[in-house]
C-alpha cells in the first residue's frame, strides 16, 4: 500500500500549503514530497476586530475576577482530557507560581472545560465551558496578563489559541513542540 501510494504522488503534481513551516518541513521529508510543485507556508490568522486588548478593569469586573490578582489563561476544547495538551504540566506551572508568589492571589483560567474549580497551592483554578462566542473567548484573554499553551507532543501546528492570545496583547509562555516556536 505505502509503494503503491509513493508511486502515485509521484505521478502526481500537487500544490500544498501548510499554515506553518514545521509541517511544510515535514511535507518536504515525506512521500509528497516529489510531486509538491508549489510548496507555500500561509500563516493562521485571527480576527483582530475582536482578538485585541480591551480594557482589563472592565472585563475583570464581568468575570468576576480580581483586578489585583495575577491572572493566567490556557484555551482548549476538553483542557483537562485532550490528548495533545498537556493540563498535569500546566496545573505543576501554576503550583510553582503560587509558591513562589504566595503574597499575590494568583488565579488560573482553564477556557474549555466544565469542571468544579480547583486549589493548588494557594493557586486558584476556574475552569470556564467551552465557548462558542469569539467575542467571550476574547474576554477571557483580555482578562488575563499571560497566557500559558503546553502541549504533549509535535502535534501543535500552528495553535490559534495562541495568535489570539497574542493578538489580545498577552505574553505566551508554551511548550517549544511543533509549530509554536515559530508563532512564539
Amino acid at each position: 500500500n505505502w509503494r503503491r501510494k509513493r508511486d502515485i504522488y509521484r505521478a502526481s503534481r500537487i500544490y500544498v500549503a501548510t499554515p506553518s513551516r514545521w509541517l511544510m518541513n515535514k511535507v518536504e521529508g515525506s512521500m509528497l514530497a516529489p510531486a509538491v510543485v508549489l510548496p507555500r507556508v500561509i500563516h493562521n490568522g485571527v480576527d483582530l476586530s475582536l482578538f485585541r486588548p480591551g480594557n482589563k478593569g472592565d472585563v475583570r469586573r464581568r468575570l468576576d475576577v480580581p483586578e489585583d490578582a495575577s491572572v493566567l489563561v490556557f484555551v482548549s476544547k476538553r483542557v483537562k482530557q485532550h490528548r495533545f495538551k498537556d493540563y498535569l504540566t500546566l496545573r505543576g506551572a501554576i503550583s510553582r507560581a503560587a509558591t513562589r508568589m504566595s503574597n499575590r492571589r494568583l488565579i488560573f483560567l482553564a477556557l474549555g472545560e466544565e469542571a468544579p474549580d480547583e486549589r493548588v497551592d494557594g493557586a486558584e483554578i476556574r475552569f470556564i465551558p467551552y465557548l462558542d462566542d469569539p467575542a467571550a473567548v476574547a474576554s477571557v484573554y483580555q482578562a488575563a496578563d499571560l497566557y500559558l499553551h503546553a502541549a504533549r507532543i509535535e502535534a501543535e501546528n500552528f495553535p490559534l489559541a495562541i495568535l489570539e492570545a497574542m493578538a489580545c496583547g498577552l505574553p505566551v509562555v508554551a511548550t517549544a513542540v511543533g509549530g509554536i516556536p515559530e508563532q512564539v
